[in-house]
């Protein structure tokens, strides 16, 4: 397309490079080459592209849309991006919070047990000869999210120990465009469990800030005060990149501390002064009543009595 960056793609060409990617991959695993960074990072690129696009829901070829969208593309760079009901999970996040990393493979928690063992019957050979295969043709066929974690999930533990970071990290990235909050926080939680890096610990905390947010979830107030506490020692020890924008995210995150502190707070706590208003205002009602007790309805001397006849 003439007067196009060489640096910029359409959406059209984003896909067919992805497309390509995904039939090489195959290949290499067919053969029994193992490239656990090359999968994490088209991964990445597929996620990428997804938020590009709003890819909520499956792909169509709308040239309209080919022409507006742009993208980068060899050089898979992490999306930093910051996207059901919390109080049935609660329990289970908290849960994790404590105790070991969940399984990569996490697809099935949203079934009854009976479902789950009929699917594990039906799928006994997903990690066989055909399951690449599977895994990465028609990669744009129904939800780009939920293909990037099947890819993920196809992953043994073994396989991503060196990467767990990247790949939770991702996971949870895309139940966090799925809108599934909770799952989302149990993916980043496992994360970040023996992370020691500071940018990485931070970038994980200000995820699960957002999807705890959404989630409406009682520990929301907590990972904040974490996720303050990490940057303050980022700021205080000069390992910002750009102090001014820490400084920034800084004041933010207090003030949104501040907010989730003032929406828990009772009401009475918050005005002192509530319980008298309240009292006087319950007390003139009560007066008035006692006041007009027997006269507001009363009618007698609108009826007219017929006089008694002689």
């Amino acid at each position: 397309m003439e007067g196009q960056s060489a640096t910029t793609t359409t959406a059209t060409e984003w896909r067919e490079k992805l497309e390509e990617r995904a039939r090489r991959l195959s290949a290499m695993l067919r053969s029994g080459e193992q490239n656990v960074g090359g999968i994490l990072e088209f991964a990445k690129d597929l996620f990428n592209y997804g938020v590009k696009n709003n890819s909520i829901l499956p792909q169509d070829d709308d040239e309209d849309d080919d022409e507006e969208e742009e993208g980068e593309l060899d050089d898979g760079d992490d999306g930093e991006n910051d996207g059901e009901d919390a109080d049935g999970d609660d329990d289970d996040v908290d849960n994790n919070a404590d105790g070991a990393a969940p399984e990569m493979d996490t697809r099935l928690y949203q079934f009854d047990m009976e479902e789950e063992e009929d699917i594990d019957a039906s799928n006994d050979d997903s990690h066989g000869e055909n399951s690449h295969d599977d895994l990465f043709a028609g990669i744009f066929d129904g939800n780009v999210f939920e293909r990037v974690i099947d890819i993920l999930d196809s992953l043994t533990p073994a396989q991503v120990t060196a990467m767990k970071t990247q790949a939770f990290l991702l996971k949870g990235d895309c139940h966090l465009e799925l809108e599934d909050f909770n799952e989302s926080m149990r993916q980043y939680l496992a994360a970040i469990e023996g992370e020691k890096d500071l940018n990485q610990m931070i970038t994980i905390y200000l995820r699960l800030c957002e999807a705890a947010k959404w989630a409406q979830h009682t520990k929301y107030p907590w990972f904040v005060e974490s996720a303050i506490a990490l940057l303050e020692q980022r700021i205080n020890s000069d390992l910002s990149a750009d102090a001014a924008a820490d400084r920034r995210l800084l004041e933010d995150l207090r003030e949104d501390l501040q907010d989730a502190e003032s929406a828990n707070e009772d009401i009475r706590v918050k005005h002192p002064e509530f319980d008298s208003i309240l009292k006087r205002a319950l007390g003139q009602m009560v007066q008035y009543d006692e006041q007009t007790e027997g006269k507001a309805v009363d009618l007698t001397n609108l009826v007219v009595k017929k006089r008694k006849r002689k």
